[in-house]
């Protein structure tokens, strides 16, 4: 985590007060762990270049967002863009923030927190497929519908971004099939007994509220040195 609807989700709220067409907002966003998709002998496929670590920011996660920003804020405007950006800022906060909430290790062994405060081996993917249920109830509550999976169904789609494998992104078993597949809106999905709706909601509206500040501070950078990264 977090994972495509979280990002979606979290891209809509940011989008009420930027009006971007939202399906190529949400492919954007979707778009920096398209790595995962990538054909093999295809192009780029690294989490290191699509995600811009850089360990001088932080241990870990290290997404330099900053680094994209200055690089490609030229071409912010176009919403592919833009939700990239997004998600390069959520990823850093969820994972510095969020994900600790929902996990821990012990002794070397990896547990999941569920919403009792209960400690669960987490064996056997237990935590994937509980992120999945939780995904598929985002898909109904922010009516995230079903995406084209091919670039051409787009209307104004371009990109230039250097760091990514677009392969990974579109067609048969790209990124966005695998969320239309996968992460589907269902009426029937049980609430996850790990990250349950009034907390993932809350953590929602936290890293919302974060990536609204981030972009007011890039709003009077000039250099990358000017930015001062608060995580």
């Amino acid at each position: 985590m977090p994972s495509a609807r979280i990002h979606e989700a979290i891209a809509k709220k940011i989008n009420t007060e930027y009006n971007h067409d939202e399906k190529l907002l949400r492919i954007g966003t979707i778009s920096p762990d398209c790595w995962r998709n990538a054909p093999k002998d295809s192009g780029i496929k690294d989490k290191y270049l699509s995600h811009f670590w850089d360990f001088s920011v932080k241990e870990g996660q290290a997404n330099d967002y900053v680094k994209f920003y200055t690089k490609y804020r030229q071409s912010l405007d176009n919403p592919f863009y833009f939700g990239y950006l997004l998600h390069l800022i959520v990823d850093q906060y969820w994972k510095t923030n969020i994900d600790p909430r929902y996990g821990k290790k012990i002794d070397g062994e990896s547990y999941v927190i569920d919403k009792n405060g209960n400690l669960i081996k987490n064996e056997n993917y237990f935590s994937y497929y509980e992120g999945i249920k939780m995904q598929q109830r985002l898909a109904k509550k922010y009516n995230l519908d079903f995406l084209p999976i091919n670039a051409e169904e787009y209307e104004g789609f371009s990109c230039d971004i250097e760091e990514i494998n677009l392969d990974g992104l579109f067609g048969e078993n790209g990124s966005l099939d695998y969320t239309n597949k996968t992460l589907f809106m269902s009426d029937d999905v049980k609430e996850s007994i790990i990250y349950d709706d009034e907390s993932i909601e809350k953590a929602l509206d936290e890293t919302t509220q974060f990536v609204k500040q981030e972009l007011l501070k890039f709003k009077n950078i000039k250099e990358e040195d000017n930015f001062r990264r608060n995580i």
